[in-house]
């Protein structure tokens, strides 16, 4: 396989992982709407840092900490505590009818972006667990073509991310005047609820590679 295919078939798998509903999408969803496309944008470009960070521990050799069932359960628990609080979070913000009243008085996200960005994707287990398997197989790919492989398969992951997040959040904060106060607080609620959901998996999931 050479640099194209690996650029190629790195965003079409990225693409696909991406479109699915998650914590991620969650969060750039609820910051497009309450923050703007400055500070949504910040979310999936922190999310490709910390990409970045564990594709080059996992080249210097981490991966199969990854693999442990122990390690796996301890960051779907915790992972899944961090999704329940910025879930809650959400859901507080909301329960006053005079915070949904404007854009501007709802938006009172605690975190940085930039923090949040990388906190919802490192509390997911699931990926770890694509970075422990397919991220894996990737990066054996590519080290038979050198730092040009590696580049390749890493600018094709992480440009399917920026494409599809980048078009939501282009959609959202264009058609933000279209949303009326009431629907704009029913989509956080929807959003708080299911990051909650999401948490919820994570931990019994996480406690069971525990047990």
């Amino acid at each position: 396989m050479n640099s194209s295919e690996l650029f190629l078939t790195s965003f079409l798998i990225g693409f696909s992982g991406a479109i699915m509903p998650g914590p991620l999408l969650t969060m750039v969803i609820k910051e497009s709407l309450s923050r703007g496309w400055r500070t949504a944008l910040a979310l999936p470009v922190s999310h490709a840092l910390l990409e970045l960070a564990l594709l080059i521990g996992l080249l210097l050799g981490v991966g199969q900490l990854l693999e442990q069932t122990l390690v796996k359960g301890i960051i779907a628990v915790i992972g899944g505590l961090v999704l329940a609080w910025m879930g809650y979070d959400m859901l507080k913000s909301q329960l006053n009818p005079e915070l949904a009243a404007t854009v501007e008085s709802s938006a009172r996200v605690r975190l940085s972006p930039w923090l949040a960005g990388s906190l919802t994707s490192a509390s997911s287990p699931y990926f770890w667990l694509w970075w422990a398997t397919i991220g894996m197989s990737y990066i054996a790919l590519s080290r038979p073509l050198g730092p040009w492989g590696i580049g390749a398969f890493y600018t094709g992951h992480i440009a399917a991310d920026l494409v599809w997040y980048g078009g939501v959040i282009l959609a959202l904060t264009h058609g933000r005047r279209l949303l009326s106060p009431r629907l704009y607080t029913w989509i956080i609620r929807i959003c708080g609820l299911f990051l909650i959901y999401i948490s919820l998996t994570f931990i019994y999931q996480g406690w069971g590679w525990l047990r």
